[in-house]
């Protein structure tokens, strides 16, 4: 087994996102791995002994602890600090039910008012009343066989469509992240169809779940509403030159996004953060603009 990586560089600019961010503020877990990607797109928490960034930082930052939490999402700061009252993971609706109605991995179900439609999010083990119904993530099967319908209903060149297909089969834990960064790296074109199939294909699973769970007419309109409701919308993507083979054209001989404008180099390293997250982490959440800049120029620097 190889040696653990030495976690003190991460530590280091974990403290310093959190003092940047201040005591009012702290700095949420699903902030704290996009900040670390954008510095290093390879960052596995694996390689660092541990199953996550969770772990990694009660493992090794003793002096970080959760201050509060925003919905499902950790927020830390210093265990120095004094906040205020320190809000528990209870049933919430002021939270992102999209992104866990499409997270098999997620501690959370969806909570569904059998006789108004409102929902909230609440942990799986947390027992529902007669008047409300419990709603589960999709399932990590639901989400293998959304990729294979895709991979059936679009054009592939064989080799990537060998290559997709067998991150289909892939442990539940990794074959979604392997799936995005083998489309993202040799179909870049497809990436958006595939934003688009994807969310249908949950919307039409989701009408099917509520049914299951006994929601109907008005009330299953209005949690269907809800759910999507807090969906986030992704930002345009022009689409990409494709190759015989199916990756991504060079423009005028260079590779892949180095002559393009600087925007387009912020979607490309985007998409390699993207492909190197797990899906518990992939979180569409604001983050301060001046730690997306320091990230950014870091990045740059490092390239040069």
């Amino acid at each position: 087994m190889a040696e653990a990586k030495d976690a003190a560089l991460v530590v280091e600019r974990l403290r310093k996102w959190i003092t940047e961010s201040g005591a009012t503020v702290g700095l949420s877990g699903s902030q704290a791995g996009t900040l670390i990607r954008l510095y290093d797109p390879s960052f596995d928490p694996r390689a660092y002994g541990c199953e996550s960034l969770a772990q990694l930082i009660a493992r090794y930052a003793h002096d970080i602890q959760i201050v509060a939490y925003t919905g499902p999402d950790p927020i830390y700061g210093f265990a120095s600090w004094s906040p205020s009252v320190i809000s528990r993971p209870t049933a919430s609706t002021a939270t992102d039910l999209w992104r866990i109605w499409v997270s098999p991995l997620s501690r959370w179900a969806l909570i569904v008012n059998r006789g108004s439609g409102a929902v909230a999010a609440a942990p799986r083990g947390q027992r529902q009343t007669d008047k409300e119904a419990k709603v589960e993530p999709a399932s990590v099967e639901d989400h293998r066989q959304m990729a294979r319908d895709f991979l059936a209903a679009e054009a592939f060149s064989p080799e990537v469509r060998y290559l997709l297909d067998g991150t289909t089969q892939g442990p539940a834990s990794t074959w979604w992240r392997n799936w995005i960064l083998t489309l993202t790296q040799r179909a870049p074109h497809q990436v958006g169809k595939w934003h688009h199939f994807r969310d249908g294909a949950l919307e039409t699973l989701l009408h099917s779940a509520l049914a299951k769970a006994g929601i109907e007419g008005a009330e299953a309109r209005a949690a269907f509403d809800r759910i999507v409701g807090t969906r986030r919308k992704r930002p345009f993507r022009a689409a990409v030159p494709e190759t015989i083979d199916g990756t991504a054209k060079a423009i005028d001989g260079a590779r892949p996004f180095e002559s393009v404008p600087a925007e387009r180099d912020v979607v490309a390293l985007a998409q390699a953060v993207i492909g190197r997250m797990s899906d518990r982490d992939i979180r569409a959440l604001p983050l301060p603009l001046g730690l997306v800049l320091d990230a950014l120029r870091a990045k740059k620097s490092e390239v040069k």
